[in-house]
Formats: C-alpha cells, sequence, structure tokens
C-alpha cells in the first residue's frame, strides 16, 4: 500500500457529544462493536454474456465456422462519385479566355481557343477532373493563361474531399497540358487536421521548396515527402502520366499492419494539388501575348486509388444521410460502430480496440458483468492487472465492483438465495447458526470459518468456511490467497504479488510493529487544512493529549498526517489505522470522503461520523519489521512465488533479460523477455531499451549506428557493416541492396558520395582525392539549371546573359559590357552594321565600349551612320563626301542615302551648284526667280542678271512695261496718241544733251585746263537757267495740283525710312556680333575649363588606379596585422567622414562651375538666337524696302513726264537704286556671316554638354578614389602614431623598471623588516618580470608598426615621385594642348576676314594656355612637395625605429631581469637582514601597487577599446551582409534535367 496522503474531515459546530473508535484496514472501518469489511477486487466466478444484435454471419468478416477475421470494402477510386473538388483558378469564370495550344497537342485542329464558362462546351470546370472520361469525349478543368498572371509565384490549388476517411495506395493525375515544372500533393488525415504533404515533384526542389532532391526514406522518416524531378521535364506537351504511390520505397511497407505510422500516413479524407510552377520552353520572358496564352495549367483526369477505411472491421460503406449531406460511412461488424468502425460498441469494451489484422480480428469482446450491467467502459488499469478491462457500471441487485461481483457497502449476501441484502439497523451482517452443544466438536479453526465461530453442518460436519478458506476444518487458505486471520471476515488476503502470480505464503522474519502517536508531547507533526489545501490552524490539549481543529463553515476540514504515516507501506497491508476522534454533535452523519488514502495518483475513502468540533488522538497504524521486536510473528506480509521473468519479495522487479510492458508501466505491469534482435542479452527493466552491442542502437537494438548499415533485426553480430562513406558518415541500405550514404559533405552526391552534384565540381572518387566544391560561374548561369559546370574541371559550360569564359567572367564574341557588373546583363550585342564595319569574316567590337570598328568616314558605337558631310553608308566601303556647293546648300551635310545637299532658295542640283529652272543669280543668297512677265517676255527664263528676253515692244527686268510711246502690256503694247511723239523727241533731245553735259564733265575732269572757267561757269549757269526752265515745266506738265512733286517727296520720305531701318538692322547686326563674340568667349573658356577638368580627372584616375589601390591594399593589411586595438579608431572613422564630406562640398562647388559655364553657355545660345530673328526680320525689311524702292523707281519712270526734268529724276532713281541694292548684300553678307556662326556655335554647344557630362562622371570617380587614398593616408598616420604612443609607453616601463631597481639598492640596509615581506617581494619580482616581458611583448609589437610605418613611408615616396612623373605628363599635355590652342588661332586667322575681332578670341585663348602651363608648373610644384613631405615623414619613421631600436638595447641589458642577479639579491638579502631594518619598503611596495593598478587599468582600457572596435567591425559586418548580393527576379531561362 502506498500512500501520498492520509486525511480525515471534520465539519460543523462542536459541542460535547459521542465518543469512538475507528479502525481503518485498508479500505475498512471498525467502530464501537461494528466491523464493516470492503474489499475491492474480490473476483467472482466468471459469466459469459452473450452478444447482443445482429447475428448475421458475413461471409468476409467472419469465416465459416463463424468466427471473426478481417474484411475489407472493395478497392475503388475515391474520386469518382459523390465528393466534392474545387479550384482556386479556372479559366473563363471572370471573363472569356483566349487560350492556344502548344504544338502537337492531339486533335487540335486550330492554334487557338476560347474558354468561356458560361457556355457549354467551352467550359473546363473542377468538376470535369473526376466525371467519366472517354478518349472520344475528353474533357479536362483548365486554369487561366500566364497572360492572365498565372506564373510563379502565383500558384493554382486543386482541393479533392472524399468526405470520409480512405486508406490510399495512389494518386495518379493526367496532364491535358504539359506537366508542371513544379507541384505538390498534401492530404488531411481528418476534416479538423491540418495539410501534412504527401511528395513534391520539380526540377529545382531547393530553390522552389527547400529540400533536397531524392531524399533517402529511413525508418526513422517513413511519414517525409520527399522531393524528386522524375517527372518534371515539360515532354509529352499532352497525356503526361504522373502517379504517387504512397508506400512506394517506405522500409515498413512490409510490415503494414505492425506500423502505426504507415497506417495513419496513408489515411486521407482530403487531396490537395498544389500547382506551383509552369514548364515553359524559356520563351516567355519576351512577354508576348500570344506565347502566355500558350502557358496553362489543364488536368483531364484525377484517380485516388483507395479503400474506404474501415480498419478492417468492415465489408462495406454505405451512403449515409444526415442534415442534407451525403456520404459514405462503414457497415461495422465484429462489435465495433463509428463512421471508420473506430472503437467498440458500448457494451463490449472487455479488450481494447484495435484495428483488424490478418492473423488476429482483435473483435470487441463484452463485458462480464454477471448479468448484473447493462453497460461498461475500456478500464486500462483493470486490463493491465486482470487481463480484463470491461469495467461495469449501474449495477443491480444492490452488487457493485468492476464485475458486479459483491454486494454494495451495508449490504450482505443471503445464504438461501445469494441475494445481497441491506443489513439490520444495526448494522449486525453475519447470519448466525445455533449449535447443539451435545454434538461432537465441529474442529473448524475459528478463524476461517464464517464469523470466526467454528460450528458445523450437524449432519456432515462440514464446517462452514470463509469465502477465501478452504479445507473440511477451513484451516488452509485456498490458492491465491494467504495469511488466515481471524479478523479478516474473508479470512485470507488475496495474494498481492503486484498481480504477477498467485502463489504466495507468509514470509518469515517479520514482526507485528505499529506506528503510533498519542499527542503526549505536542501535535507530533499532524496539520489540518481544507479540501483546497488551505492551512487550517489546529489546537493542541496538553492535558487531554489530543488535538483538536473546527469548521467554522459547512466545509469540512482534515486532519493531515505526518511523513511516517506515509510513503511505502506494503507492511501494512490488509492491516488497521486505528483512531479515537471525538466530535460535539448529536446529529452526527457520515460523509463518503471522511477519511482518504491517496498514492499512486488513486485514492480511496471512507466515511465516518462528521459534524461539530473534532478531537483526535491515540492514532495507530499497524505494520510490521523485520527482525524480533519482542511482538507476535507478523503473518500478513507475503512471500510471493514469482513466474519467470519476475523477482523480487513481491515479484515487484523484472528479471534480468526481462522488461516492463509497456515501458515505464510500473510493478504492476507484466514482465517479458527484452527485444534486442540478438545484440544484447540485457535491457534496462523500467524503460525496456536494449544495452545494444555490435554496432548496434535503438531501443531495441532495431537500428545500425551512425556510420554503419545493414538489418539490425537479423540478430547476427555482423548485421551492421562499416558505410563506404567519406570520414566514416552514415548511410542506409535499400530494398535493392543499394548502400547510400545520407550525409555526404557538401557538393557530393552518389550512393557513396563518389561524385560532385550539380552545381559542384572535383573528383572525390580519385586516388588523391579532391573535395567538391561550389561552380564559380559568377552567377552567369541559371540557378535552376542542370549542368551549369563540368563537375571535374569546373568550367562554367551554360553561361548565360550573354557571357562566356572559363568561369563566365567575359562577354560573349560580338558582345561587350561588363560580364561581372550586377545587377547581371549587362553583356550587349555589337550590333554593328555591316556596310558602315570593317570586319574580316566576323562583326566584332571593342569588349568594354562596344564600338565597332567602322570604315572610313563612318562614325558611331555601331558605325551606322556616315559623318557629317558624308554619305552612302550602304556602299559598303565607306561614306562618300557630299560635296556641298558652299554657295548654294545651306550647310555641308547632305541626304544619307541619296547624296542629295540642302540648298538654298532657287537652287538646284545634287551638289546645290546651279540655280533652278527660271531662277537667276547664283549666290551665297541662292537664287532669285526671274519672275519674267509671260506677256512681254519670249520665254520665262531670264539670264544671269535677271534680265528676261523681252518682245520689240517690252522692257524692264522683267519685260512687264512697255517701251516709250507705246501702253496697254495685254494688249500687246500699242502705240500711244501722236502727241506723245512730240513729248517723245522732246526727251530724246534732253537725253543727248544729258550725254553731251555727262561727256564734257568727263573731259573736264580728265582735261580742267582746257576750258575757261569764265566761260564754264557761264555755261553752267546757262544750263541751271535750263534746269530750272525744265523744273518749271515739269512742274507745271505733271497737273494742277502736283502730283508729280508729291509723289517724288513720298519716295523720297520711303527712301529715309529705309535708310532708318537699314541704321536700325546694322546696329541689331553689331550688337549681335558682338554677343557672339561674347558667347565665343564664355564658350572656349568653358571648353577650357573642361578640357582641364578632363585631364586633371584622368591624371588623378590613373594615380588612385595605380598607388592609391596598392596603398589602401597596404594599409588595409597593415590594418589586420596591427589589430584592431588603437583606439583611435573611431577618431580615424571620424576624420575620413569629415575628409569624405569635405571632398563632397568641392566636387559640389565644381558640379556648380560646370553648371554656371552651362548657363553661360546657354545665355549666349539665346542671344544667337535672338540675334538670328533680328536679322532675318532685318533682311526681310532690307528686301521689301528694295522692291518697294523697285517699284517707285519703275513707276517713276514709267510716267510720262517732261523732257526737262526726266535726267534728273533717272538720276536720283539709280542713286536709290544703287543704294537699296548696297543695303540688299550688306544684308545679305551678315545673314551669312551670322549662319557661319550658327553652326560653329551649334556644334560646339554640343562639344560642351558632351565635355560636361565626361566632366561629372569622372569628378564623382576622382571623389571616389581621393576619399580611398586619404582614408590610407590617415590608416599610414595611424600606424606611426600607435608606434610613437607604445614608444612612449615603453620609456614610461623602462622608468617604473629603473625606479625599481634603484629602491632595491637603497634599500639593502633594512634587510629585518624585508626578511618579514620576502613572499611579498618574491611576488612583486614575478610581477615585475611579468610587466617587463609585456613590454618586451609591446616594444616588439611597437617595433613590427614601426617597421610597416617605415614600409609606408617608402610606399609613399615612390607614390610621389609617381606623381612627379605624372605632372611631367600633365605638362607634355599642356604643351599639346598648347599646340592645339595655335591651331585654333589658325583657324581663327582664316575666320579674321568674316570677323573683325577673331584676333581677340586668339589672343585670349593664347593667354588662356598660358595659363594652363602656368596651373601646370603649379601642380608640379605641388607633387614635389609632396615627395619632400613623403621624404620628411620616411625620415622621422626611421628615427623612431632607431630610438625603439635603443630601447630594446637597453632593455636588454637591464641587471633587474636577470635571473642570476634576482638570486644573488636573495642571497644579499638574506646576508644583510640588518641593513634592511630601516628600509621603506611599505612605501616602495604602495608605490609598485600603484603602478601594478595602473597597468591592470591600461589593460582594463585596451580591452574596453578592443571591445568597442569588435562591435563595430561586427556592426560593419551585419550592414555588409543585409546587403542584397544578386538578383532577386529570377527568370526561368532553362528547361529542368531531362528536358
Amino acid at each position: 500500500m502506498m500512500a501520498d496522503s492520509l486525511y480525515g474531515s471534520i465539519s460543523s459546530r462542536s459541542s460535547a457529544g459521542k465518543f469512538g473508535r475507528v479502525s481503518v484496514m485498508n479500505a475498512a472501518i471498525s467502530m464501537k462493536n461494528l466491523l464493516l469489511f470492503l474489499f475491492i477486487g474480490v473476483l467472482l466466478p466468471h459469466l459469459s454474456v452473450g452478444q447482443d444484435g445482429d447475428s448475421e454471419i458475413s461471409r468476409s468478416c467472419y469465416d465459416s465456422l463463424g468466427r471473426a477475421q478481417r474484411c475489407m470494402p472493395d478497392f475503388i477510386n475515391a474520386a469518382f462519385g459523390d465528393v466534392q473538388i474545387e479550384a482556386t483558378n479556372t479559366c473563363g469564370v471572370t471573363q472569356v479566355t483566349e487560350y492556344c495550344l502548344q504544338t502537337g497537342v492531339t486533335g487540335a485542329r486550330k492554334s487557338c481557343h476560347y474558354c468561356d464558362a458560361n457556355t457549354p462546351g467551352l467550359n473546363h470546370p473542377a468538376e470535369f477532373l473526376t466525371d467519366f472520361n472517354k478518349n472520344q469525349n475528353l474533357t479536362w478543368w483548365q486554369s487561366e493563361t500566364m497572360l492572365e498572371g498565372i506564373q510563379y509565384p502565383v500558384g493554382v490549388n486543386i482541393t479533392l474531399n472524399m468526405k470520409k476517411a480512405f486508406d490510399v495506395t495512389y494518386v495518379r493525375l493526367r496532364f491535358y497540358s504539359p506537366k508542371p515544372e513544379s507541384f505538390a500533393i498534401y492530404k488531411k488525415t481528418s476534416d479538423d487536421s491540418p495539410w501534412v504533404p504527401y511528395q513534391f515533384y520539380s526540377a529545382s526542389c531547393t530553390s522552389t521548396y527547400g529540400l533536397p532532391f531524392r531524399a533517402i526514406i529511413t525508418p526513422e522518416n517513413e511519414a517525409t515527402a520527399i522531393c524528386t524531378d522524375e517527372y518534371s521535364d515539360i515532354s509529352p506537351l499532352t497525356g503526361g502520366n504522373i502517379p504517387f504511390s504512397t508506400l512506394d520505397g517506405r522500409p515498413s511497407s512490409h510490415e503494414f499492419e505492425n506500423s502505426p505510422v504507415l497506417q495513419e500516413w496513408v489515411t486521407a479524407t482530403q487531396i490537395k494539388i498544389v500547382l506551383t510552377r509552369m514548364n515553359t520552353f524559356g520563351d516567355e520572358v519576351f512577354g508576348d501575348p500570344q506565347v502566355l496564352k500558350s502557358y496553362f495549367y489543364a488536368i483531364s483526369d484525377l484517380a485516388v486509388g483507395a479503400r474506404c477505411k474501415c480498419n478492417g472491421h468492415a465489408k462495406d460503406c454505405v451512403l449515409h444521410e444526415a442534415d442534407g449531406d451525403r456520404r459514405l460511412i462503414c457497415d461495422c461488424k465484429h462489435n465495433t460502430m463509428g463512421d471508420n468502425c473506430e472503437q467498440c460498441l458500448p457494451f463490449f469494451n472487455d479488450k481494447p480496440w484495435a484495428r483488424a489484422t490478418e492473423r488476429e480480428a482483435h473483435e470487441c469482446q463484452a463485458c462480464d458483468c454477471n448479468g448484473l450491467a447493462d453497460g461498461c467502459y475500456f478500464d486500462r488499469d483493470l486490463y493491465e492487472r486482470t487481463g480484463r478491462g470491461g469495467h461495469c457500471i449501474d449495477c443491480r441487485d444492490n452488487t457493485d465492483g468492476a464485475y458486479c461481483e459483491r454486494c454494495k457497502d451495508y449490504h450482505y449476501r443471503r445464504a438461501q438465495d445469494n441475494y445481497c441484502t441491506q443489513c439490520s439497523e444495526d448494522l449486525q451482517c453475519d447470519d448466525m447458526v445455533n449449535v447443539d452443544v451435545n454434538l461432537e466438536p465441529c474442529g473448524c479453526v475459528e478463524a476461517g470459518s464464517v464469523g470466526n465461530n467454528a460450528w458445523c453442518n450437524p449432519v456432515d460436519g462440514k464446517c462452514d468456511c470463509k469465502e477465501n478458506v478452504e479445507g473440511r476444518n477451513c484451516d488452509r487458505c485456498k490458492p491465491g490467497y494467504f495469511g488466515l486471520d481471524a479478523r479478516n471476515p474473508y479470512g485470507c488476503v488475496s495474494c498481492f504479488c503486484y498481480g504477477q502470480s498467485s502463489d504466495c505464503a507468509s514470509a518469515t522474519g517479520y514482526y507485528a510493529t505499529s506506528i503510533t502517536t498519542d499527542f503526549s508531547t505536542g501535535p507530533q507533526r499532524w496539520k489540518a487544512a481544507d479540501r483546497a489545501g488551505t492551512n487550517i490552524e489546529t489546537q493542541y490539549n496538553g492535558i487531554l493529549g489530543n488535538l483538536g481543529v473546527s469548521s467554522l463553515s459547512q466545509e469540512p476540514v482534515y486532519f493531515l498526517a505526518p511523513a511516517r504515516y506515509l510513503g511505502d507501506q506494503r507492511f501494512s497491508y490488509n492491516r488497521f489505522l486505528t483512531f479515537d476522534l471525538r466530535i460535539g454533535e448529536d446529529d452526527s452523519r457520515a460523509s463518503v470522503l471522511d477519511i482518504v488514502i491517496e498514492g499512486e495518483g488513486q485514492r480511496i475513502s471512507s466515511a465516518i461520523f462528521t459534524q461539530g468540533v473534532g478531537f483526535i488522538d491515540n492514532i495507530q497504524l499497524e505494520t510490521a519489521r523485520i527482525g524480533s521486536t519482542g511482538s507476535d510473528q507478523a503473518t500478513w506480509i507475503e512471500q510471493c512465488t514469482c513466474p519467470d521473468g519476475y523477482v523480487g519479495q513481491f515479484c515487484e522487479s523484472c528479471a534480468a533479460g526481462y522488461k516492463r510492458d509497456p515501458p515505464f508501466g510500473g510493478p504492476f505491469s507484466k514482465c517479458v523477455p527484452c527485444e534486442c534482435h540478438g545484440h544484447s542479452e540485457n535491457c534496462e527493466p523500467r524503460s525496456g531499451r536494449c544495452i545494444c552491442q555490435h554496432n548496434t542502437e535503438g531501443d531495441f537494438c532495431e537500428r545500425c549506428i551512425s556510420g554503419y548499415y545493414g538489418n539490425a533485426r537479423n540478430g547476427s553480430a555482423n548485421d551492421c557493416q562499416p558505410c563506404p562513406c567519406p570520414n566514416g558518415g552514415p548511410c542506409v541500405q535499400l530494398n535493392n541492396g543499394d548502400v547510400v550514404c545520407t550525409e555526404c559533405p557538401e557538393g557530393s552526391g552518389g550512393n557513396t558520395c563518389d561524385f560532385c552534384i550539380d552545381g559542384y565540381y572535383g573528383n572525390p572518387a580519385a586516388d588523391s582525392p579532391v573535395p567538391c566544391q561550389r561552380c564559380s560561374c559568377n552567377e552567369n548561369v541559371d540557378p535552376n539549371a542542370v549542368g551549369n559546370c563540368d563537375r571535374i574541371t569546373g568550367e562554367c559550360l551554360k553561361c548565360i546573359y550573354n557571357t562566356a569564359g572559363f568561369y563566365c567572367e567575359k562577354c560573349l564574341p560580338s558582345y561587350y559590357g561588363d560580364a561581372l557588373a550586377v545587377p547581371k546583363g549587362d553583356c550587349q550585342a555589337c550590333n554593328c552594321y555591316p556596310p558602315g564595319t570593317l570586319s574580316a569574316g566576323v562583326l566584332t567590337c571593342d569588349p568594354v565600349t562596344g564600338q565597332c570598328p567602322c570604315l572610313t568616314h563612318v562614325e558611331g558605337r555601331q558605325c551606322d551612320r556616315c559623318r557629317t558631310g558624308y554619305w552612302n553608308l550602304d556602299s559598303g566601303t565607306g561614306c562618300e563626301d557630299c560635296l556641298c556647293n558652299s554657295m548654294g546648300s545651306l550647310n555641308r551635310t547632305c541626304d544619307v542615302i541619296y547624296g542629295q545637299c540642302q540648298c538654298k532658295p532657287g537652287v538646284t542640283g545634287r551638289s546645290c551648284d546651279k540655280c533652278m529652272l527660271y531662277h537667276y543669280g547664283f549666290s551665297n543668297t541662292g537664287c532669285d526667280a526671274c519672275n519674267c512677265d509671260p506677256l512681254g517676255s519670249l520665254n520665262l527664263q531670264c539670264d544671269n542678271n535677271g534680265h528676261c528676253p523681252c518682245h520689240n515692244s517690252a522692257e524692264g527686268r522683267r519685260c512687264d512695261r512697255c517701251v516709250e510711246n507705246k501702253y496697254n502690256l495685254t494688249a500687246g503694247c500699242v502705240d500711244c496718241p501722236p502727241c506723245y511723239s512730240l513729248v517723245q523727241q522732246r526727251v530724246n533731245v534732253h537725253r543727248g544733251k544729258l550725254r553731251d553735259l555727262k561727256n564734257l564733265i568727263i573731259n573736264i575732269g580728265n582735261n580742267p585746263a582746257a576750258f575757261n572757267d569764265t566761260d564754264f561757269k557761264e555755261h553752267m549757269n546757262k544750263v541751271n537757267d535750263s534746269v530750272m526752265m525744265l523744273l518749271d515745266e515739269a512742274r507745271g506738265a505733271i497737273s494742277d495740283n502736283g502730283t508729280l512733286t508729291k509723289q517724288l517727296a513720298d519716295m523720297k520720305k520711303t527712301i529715309q525710312d529705309v535708310m532708318i531701318k537699314t541704321g536700325t538692322i546694322t546696329r541689331n547686326i553689331k550688337s549681335a556680333d558682338e554677343a557672339s563674340k561674347a558667347s565665343m568667349s564664355d564658350i572656349e573658356k568653358a571648353h577650357e575649363a573642361i578640357d582641364r577638368a578632363e585631364r586633371a580627372l584622368q591624371s588623378a584616375e590613373t594615380y588612385i588606379d595605380t598607388e592609391g589601390r596598392a596603398a589602401l591594399q597596404r594599409a588595409q593589411e597593415a590594418l589586420k596585422k596591427f589589430g584592431q586595438q588603437s583606439k583611435q579608431m573611431t577618431e580615424i572613422a571620424t576624420r575620413a567622414k569629415q575628409e569624405a564630406d569635405r571632398q563632397m562640398e568641392q566636387a559640389k562647388r565644381i558640379e556648380m562651375l560646370a553648371n554656371n559655364a552651362l548657363n553661360t553657355y546657354s545665355d549666349a545660345s539665346r542671344l544667337y538666337n535672338q540675334t538670328k530673328l533680328l536679322a532675318a526680320d532685318a533682311r526681310k525689311r532690307a528686301v521689301d524696302a528694295y522692291q518697294e524702292s523697285l517699284k517707285l523707281y519703275t513707276e517713276v519712270t514709267s510716267l510720262p513726264l517732261p523732257s526737262l526734268d526726266v535726267p534728273i529724276l533717272l538720276q536720283n532713281s539709280r542713286e536709290i537704286k544703287l543704294e537699296a541694292s548696297q543695303i540688299k548684300d550688306e544684308a545679305d553678307r551678315i545673314m551669312k556671316e551670322n549662319a557661319d556662326l550658327l553652326n560653329d556655335v551649334t556644334n560646339q554647344k554640343i562639344n560642351a554638354e558632351d565635355l560636361l557630362a565626361d566632366g561629372v562622371r569622372q569628378q564623382q570617380r576622382v571623389d571616389e578614389l581621393l576619399a580611398e587614398v586619404d582614408v590610407a593616408r590617415s590608416m599610414a598616420r595611424d600606424a606611426v602614431e600607435k608606434a610613437e604612443k607604445t614608444l612612449l609607453e615603453a620609456n614610461q616601463t623602462l622608468q617604473t623598471l629603473l625606479d625599481f631597481d634603484k629602491q632595491v639598492q637603497q634599500s639593502k640596509d633594512k634587510a629585518d623588516e624585508a626578511l618579514r615581506k620576502i613572499p611579498e617581494i618574491e611576488g612583486q619580482i614575478e610581477d615585475a618580470e611579468k610587466k617587463t616581458g609585456e613590454a618586451q611583448a609591446s616594444l616588439s609589437g611597437a617595433e613590427s608598426d614601426a617597421d610597416m610605418a617605415l614600409k609606408l613611408a617608402q610606399q609613399a615616396q615612390s607614390t610621389a615621385q609617381n606623381a612627379s612623373n605624372e605632372a611631367s605628363r600633365i605638362r607634355q599635355d599642356a604643351e599639346k594642348n598648347k599646340q592645339r590652342a595655335t591651331s585654333l588661332k589658325d583657324e581663327a586667322d582664316v575666320l579674321a576676314s568674316d570677323l573683325a575681332d577673331s584676333e581677340n578670341k586668339i589672343t585670349n585663348l593664347t593667354n588662356q594656355a598660358m595659363k594652363d602651363e602656368e596651373l601646370t608648373e603649379e601642380a608640379l610644384q605641388k607633387a614635389n612637395g609632396a615627395k619632400i613631405t613623403a621624404q620628411d615623414i620616411s625620415d622621422k619613421v626611421k628615427m623612431a625605429l632607431e630610438t625603439v631600436e635603443n630601447m630594446a638595447r637597453v632593455l636588454g641589458q637591464l641587471p633587474s631581469v636577470d635571473m642570476a642577479r634576482l638570486d644573488q639579491l636573495e642571497r644579499d638579502l638574506n646576508t644583510t637582514e640588518e641593513q634592511l631594518q630601516n628600509a621603506d619598503l611599505d612605501r616602495q611596495y604602495r608605490d609598485l601597487e600603484r603602478a601594478d593598478d595602473d597597468i591592470v587599468q591600461l589593460v582594463s582600457d585596451y580591452e574596453y577599446q578592443y571591445n568597442q572596435l569588435k562591435e563595430d567591425v561586427d556592426n560593419i559586418r551585419q550592414i555588409k551582409d543585409s546587403l542584397p548580393d544578386g538578383c532577386f527576379k529570377n527568370i526561368e531561362i532553362e528547361s529542368a534535367p531531362g528536358q
């Protein structure tokens, strides 16, 4: 008997009342003279109960003799019938979808079709997956196409709900479309269970599902889904079948009936198909809608081969309808019930439910309730103790017990009818029989007789034995019982023996004793508590010697027993627990939970009278002990005779070679032989775990240890053999006998890890194994492709992104770019234009810039256009010169195909070298239209002067007026009236006189002396008079109102206006010319600034690429070597950031200057455009004025004037005409000059923009490289500072040691006091030695730092020398720039004839070139200064190194660190004890302690700085690791393996 707790309850009020004595024996109570024994588990004779219900004999679930056997429903397609199937995506649901079939689809009559969910014949719902398929009328489910977005990672789920659990054997899919590249199968074991993966299919298992390819299935992972690429190729394009077998490759499949794991694995109520990624030909990357329409999912059939799951207890599954839902349930037999026959019928629980097997049907057995109950439940504990688990409930006829085998409490069984009857009112429950005293004594043993009365049958003398007693005289216990005792109403106690044996007897050597409590010395650890476990205060009465407790409410209060009453109390088995209890109420009543014993998770209880204040006393628990105590022998202690497999007095333990079943089942569980498969003779009894040998492991030695393979269950010592795997790795043996290593090193594969898997290279199987390494293809391969590299050499075989090379490190021929650039895809096709490219059979280009080799006069990266002024690119020999006439063409460009130049108005010809038909005057402005009047001209073509060929009666340049004395040009110029002949005659006379006058003037001019001045004056006066007369006549001859005069005045005014406008135009042209000159000057300055920036950028880039990077690398290496303990690292980072900010500000200033130059150029361009517009407007106005003047002149000359005034008018008209012509010519010249200026400014604008962009890019590059150089320079400076600091610390340490030596020398006269501190002195000397060693180590590090600083300084000197060389090269470039400036000056001189101020521009260019030369000289001086600075740094480092070496020599000569001298010092101290009496060693000791504290603090500071720097480095590393190192949008380029 095991008791965890023992307690009794008291409740209600207190008062003086009854007194009683209670005795508890197990579950028995003794009060006053009443004895009531409660025995639990007494077995009555077994009564079999027939099976109720259907007695039909099934041919399959019962054999011919009516015995139960396993039965199973038919094997069916569980996906066909009354099931539910759904798809998350179906074509034609939201809109009509067009799809196209891949080539090769059977029966396809056209390439594209439509899917419409609302149109029969065009719909493809999910229900078509499970309908009845016919080849003649094929149906299928189909998803939307890739054009609608069905593309990885967007997938489609298909869910099949079978509405019932099935044992699934296989799942088969037949695809109408190409098979997917990746998809998965999931299942649900029950409707409320999670989805469990069944199988994964993918050519990219790792990247898509995170699983390895074709993992090995072992007994430990049988219920694990694997990933395979077996069905992931794209062929066939239709009709591809994919079968999945649930048990294929599962090691325990041949022991399916004994494998609960696999039984659970095949159970499914729902199946889900997850379509993850389509198989494609790679053409979807181009985004062609027609291509995207051809990719979709389509499945024509889904089949699930399975049996209705009935656990072997039903032959058929029948349709059952409930709440409108039709579903299958099992027609259960074997006394089972449930949808899957998963439980026993209510009255058939005598054995645990189990799945039927081939050997055992596991039919549910009826409970044995002796016909006294109709219900029961399965009691696991009862089953393990008795082999029968049916626990009856609701027993009839006043019976109780697990089998209704005994009477209820306070009832007894009547002898005459064996009926349980309630005891009498005085609780006397034994029938007494009177005995005739005159008869012969019966000889009955009282202890074995009923009621302890030795009476017998008066007829035959047979004694009436107690229930568990036998024999004529009731003198012995029945088999299975022991300990005959008069106090036991049953006579004997059943053998306990933990239920393992029924053969027992009383053990010898045990004697009675008891555990008592009399409260004579106090509560003796008894306590009180309520049901909730809350402690209640007790009242100890020292006078009466009892313990009391009261309850203030109706809730009971319990006395709690101390520890000596608890624990292992097997020696109290069937003994009494007695105590005195006094309560204070008359209306006391019983409670079933008054006395409670708890243990091993169980509880027994009994009732006593409660209510009132309770006082407990005289507590006694009968027990026994080994050895005599002067008391009676304890006969109630049993000695069991154990069966095989059990040992111990009570059969409480398993014998050697046996174990508990079930494991950890406790002493009541069975002991069965150890199951170690012949690899051990012993096992751990409680758990059953074997102590394995022969390289086996597991609870039952059922498997080989890691590194060995074989079938450990065969039972021989050679079952497990060593694995043929690298490094003794683990392996498994497949069903076909092959051995497969399961933990190959990274990159290796094969059954024995003897080759490299895809994506790795090496030769692990060679005589000198080469481990597998990951292929290095610079991320220029498709990660989902197979065979990207050679598995032996590592050569990349499937470069993508137009790359090539052993490591895909360069672009393909005829491609250019950076194959290593990120993101990938920088290699672009050269696409050289063949007619313009110079090729030798292959069109190639520069691998970096992509520039194709062009033919003569061809330009462009692809050689796809002619240079300006050239044409005929397709000739294949280069471009031809346009040869445009400079006078007749607008510019020197022409049509690149036909060569036609751009002609000025009125000019024609391919080269613009002649006037068009009916045009004349080939000049810089083009050709003018003849505009010949068709009425007066012989034809419309004029001569080179613009004069048209006139009829005899017409005149004028255009033949647009009649000759004198003729009119009406339309009528052919008819003669004027005869009166005009007279006027004509007079005009002719005057004309003759004018000619004579002109000749006279000419003669006078040629020979002034030939005339007399007086005569000439007279003659001139006469002429003047004649002119005045002519003037008067002319004024009078016009009309009465003076119309002619008015016309002449108007014409004069008009001419004046023309002159004013011409002046304005001239001033505007001059302003425009000045603005153009200023613009050209600004542009030239911008060019020069950009050239200087470009040269400086190139120089800086070259310098940094060569020396800066090397210096940075050396500085980084030095940093790694020196460690990261410098406390100045943070300051360095700060200075580096400040320097970077300064460089960024300088870059911004340079960018601002460039923007200002660009703005200046923009202003100049805008001003030039305004000038151009003004000049065009001036030209237009000049032409209009000329035409108006010519028109006025024509009108005037055509008027019928008097002959007297005509010569003057003609002369005036000619002057006006001449002046207007001059104005026109000047305007044309200005326009021509401005046109050249426009072309120059346009070209220079383009060049300036290109140069500015290059300058910005180069400046950015320089800023980055200069920042790196500054960092390297800072690191070098830090190294020098670190060396100086270490030197300073070494000097301080040296001074400390010298002081110590001095103090020791001064302390020799105080030896007595030192003797007491010799151990302390020795410790300080050892610390000094340690500190000296640390100082030497520090100095050694400082020396190394100094050496490195010297090297860095020498490298800086070399760098300065290179900078000097670079400055020389810059000077040479400046000379070249100067020559270029001279060439520009020559070109400017050529333009001097057109622009008078070109000389100033050339002068400015020359001055700027001289400034550039001065800047170059300044750069050279700075470089020399850098060289001198580097030399100074080198000298300082050398001096520091020399100082460190001197210190090392001094330290090497110190006598204080010589061990021999220290020994001599110790001897001197021993001999000079008296001299050290007065030595102030305490002060020296304190000094040393302070020095030691300083050193400790210094070390702590260094550790703190080291930790800080380490955290900074870790932080930087985390930032680096967080940066993306690849493209996150992978495009599947290639097909999966086998495609």
